[in-house]
């Protein structure tokens, strides 16, 4: 399955996540609705940003999501929330090889350490990879709207770092999609 992305710029500096699941779930971004997310989110949970966001998707929006997570007590840490029955959980080493195989099906969203992106700064931030190329990966970034090319290399450093020199638990979130039989 592919989306349709549009190319809309987040308009605060935390509504990276919010973008990117209304491009997912194929819902028309405006900034009413990416308020309303990261306003959701926020009053979810001081414990899971992210979580609080996957909640009001599936709930207001009726989709199912996949939630991939890389560290086992984050997992476990998660699955204590009361969240909606359409967020289901899983717990798998963030790689190159999950994203290659989950993409096969539709696209991801990917959380990153974004300095590999922009050489500034180290901060975590949330990115779609659409499809993979020969030496690469074409991806939506949420924060400037652009779809980009990005080399295997440094998608695969920016979840290592996110992961080892950030201290966040690498994810990725998939709208779920029936696989034909």
């Amino acid at each position: 399955m592919s989306i349709n992305i549009q190319k809309y710029e987040q308009s605060t500096f935390e509504t990276c996540l919010a973008v990117c699941l209304l491009n997912v779930v194929g819902i028309k971004i405006s900034k009413k609705k990416e308020m309303e997310i990261i306003n959701y989110a926020l009053n979810f949970s001081k414990y899971n940003f992210t979580l609080g966001h996957l909640d009001l998707i599936a709930k207001k929006f009726n989709v199912e999501l996949n939630f991939y997570l890389d560290n086992k007590a984050y997992f476990n840490f998660v699955k204590k929330f009361k969240f909606s029955n359409k967020i289901k959980l899983f717990i798998h080493k963030i790689d190159l090889r999950l994203i290659d195989k989950l993409i096969k099906i539709s696209p991801i969203i990917v959380y990153i350490d974004s300095y590999f992106i922009y050489k500034i700064l180290h901060y975590p931030h949330f990115i779609i990879v659409i499809k993979k190329l020969n030496n690469g990966y074409k991806i939506f970034d949420p924060w400037d709207g652009k779809i980009k090319v990005i080399k295997k290399k440094i998608l695969s450093k920016s979840i290592i770092s996110l992961r080892n020199f950030l201290k966040f638990c690498p994810q990725i979130i998939q709208k779920y999609e029936m696989l034909p039989s």
